[in-house]
């Protein structure tokens, strides 16, 4: 959807269904993480309207229906199933996945948003 316009574009089909993957946007690159499917929980797809859909190398863990957080340079995972205490970040200048430790508690599905710099809402089940 253009925001100026008000008219929707029909853009490139995606490489398979998304479903329980999560997904984040951050700097015009929209990131998609994980699925229900038990062959794509490692999926991790990103996209841009110049270069449309991207396969990137599969996550170093498994995880669906997760939390996802955009923080300074980092795409954080959060929770879900498969992944449900440990928080996973993305490094999108050095492409390098960094273990974040873990969550307090457990949860196999999760949305949050960015509230400030340093604090997020999380919505768990």
């Amino acid at each position: 959807m253009d925001t100026e316009t008000q008219r929707w574009t029909r853009l490139d089909d995606a490489p398979c269904e998304f479903n329980g993957s999560g997904f984040i946007e951050m700097d015009g690159t929209a990131y998609v993480l994980g699925n229900n499917a038990p062959s794509l929980r490692r999926l991790f797809l990103s996209f841009t309207l110049k270069g449309g859909w991207v396969r990137e190398e599969d996550l170093p863990f498994e995880v669906c229906n997760a939390a996802t957080l955009s923080v300074g340079r980092h795409l954080v995972v959060m929770g879900g199933w498969h992944h449900e205490t440990a928080v996973h970040a993305y490094d999108t200048v050095t492409g390098e996945w960094q273990d974040w430790g873990s969550t307090p508690f457990e949860f196999s599905f999760g949305r949050s948003v960015t509230l400030s710099p340093c604090q997020c809402l999380l919505h768990t089940s």
